[in-house]
């Protein structure tokens, strides 16, 4: 199985090797492709 994820941060600390780190807890996944896009904290 595999994902591709786009996320949308604020945090400048989270970069695709975070996230990917969150899904490796899914083991069913073989391919993981993770796009992060930085974006303005909300006022």
């Amino acid at each position: 199985m595999s994902a591709v994820v786009s996320v949308a941060t604020s945090e400048s600390e989270r970069d695709s090797r975070f996230y990917h780190a969150e899904l490796e807890r899914f083991t069913a996944l073989s391919h993981v492709t993770v796009e992060v896009q930085p974006s303005q904290a909300a006022a």
